[in-house]
Parts: structure tokens; sequence; C-alpha cells
């Protein structure tokens, strides 16, 4: 009889534990399921942040890709949802407003004039450098063609590296005459052929 009594208190204590562990199970899965979600969660923004960052800095050209991914995002109308971020102008690829017709004489060489003395950006493009050099301050644009344009002897510069510039947005003034140049693909080109590209 006792040895009965000993195996009836070894499944109790048996079944103590076992549901002590159930319990401890259901917390863990509980845990497991927020982790996941948690893991879900940052995978699924840090690929959002990566695409944004990608469109205003262009790492893939890859169009199809960014149309797809871009239309996905306007059926799930993310943008609401981000709006919180402390660094949402960095992606927003804000643009100048467009303000002036494009129009350059020509000078001598590099140099051109116009009916104003406003640098003028002739196509849509990234600001990727401004400086200051002897001759005047610089602006250099990638414009969406390939082409690299630069814009040289400003008094003023209205722009900042990484801006998104439009066809028309004014870029600085310059006194007397602007120097630009052109290349695609590492070879000059003429205003008249970067104009063409342009539109």
């Amino acid at each position: 009889m006792k040895d009965i009594d000993e195996v009836r208190e070894r499944i109790q204590e048996r079944k103590g534990f076992y549901s002590r562990v159930n319990q401890k199970d259901k917390k863990l899965s509980f845990f497991n399921f927020l982790y996941f979600i948690t893991i879900f969660s940052l995978i699924v923004g840090g690929c959002y942040v990566g695409y944004l960052i990608n469109e205003q800095k262009h790492f893939i050209d890859n169009e199809r890709l960014v149309n797809t991914v871009q239309s996905k995002i306007n059926e799930w109308n993310l943008d609401k949802f981000v709006g919180w971020l402390p660094f949402e102008g960095w992606f927003r690829g804000d643009s100048k407003a467009v303000s002036e017709i494009i129009s350059y004489s020509p000078y001598q060489d590099d140099y051109f004039f116009s009916d104003s003395n406003r640098a003028i950006s002739i196509a849509d493009g990234i600001v990727i450098y401004c400086d200051e050099q002897e001759s005047g301050k610089i602006v250099m644009i990638k414009q969406d063609n390939g082409v690299i344009a630069t814009y040289g002897a400003l008094q003023e510069i209205q722009c900042h590296e990484n801006d998104r510039i439009l066809k028309g947005t004014v870029l600085g003034t310059y006194e007397e005459a602007i120097f630009l140049q052109f290349h695609l693909n590492s070879n000059k080109i003429t205003y008249e052929e970067a104009l063409a590209l342009g539109n």
C-alpha cells in the first residue's frame, strides 16, 4: 500500500511539474509571437527606408523594380505611417520650384550670358557638388539624363548638395557671364547637345 501511495505522490508531483511547464510554454509562445512581429516590422521598415534612400540617391537604377515597389507603396498608402519620423525631410525628394525659362547665349569659350543674371538649370537632376573656387562659386548637377552639368563663376548659390532640382530652377546668380560645361560619359558635349538631351 505504501508503494501505491508513493507512486500516487510521484504522479501528482509530475502533473504539477508539467502544468508549470505548460504555463511557461504559453508565456514563451506569446514572446515568440511578439519577437516574430518585431523582426518582421524591422525588416519591412528597413526595406521601405532603403527604398526611400535609393529614390533620393539612385544607388540602384532599375526602373521596373522602382515602379513595382512604388505601386505597392501607393496601394498600401505607407506614406502616412512614416510622417512622424524625425528625418522625414531626408527622403522626401523635395524639388525646387520652377521659376525661369532657360535661355543662354554664347559669350566666349565655355562662358554664356542671359537676359537676367540668374544661373538656371537646363534639366532635372540632383546637385552633387557645391563649392567656392578662385573664379567664383560652382554648382555641379547630375541630370536625370546622365549629363554632368557644371555652372561656374557664380556670385551666390541658392541650392545645396543633394537637392533635387527641376528644369528652370534658379541655382544662383552671376555678374557678367556664367561658366557652363557639360559632360556625358566623361566626354565633353556642347551646350546645344546638353539642352537637346534635357528636353
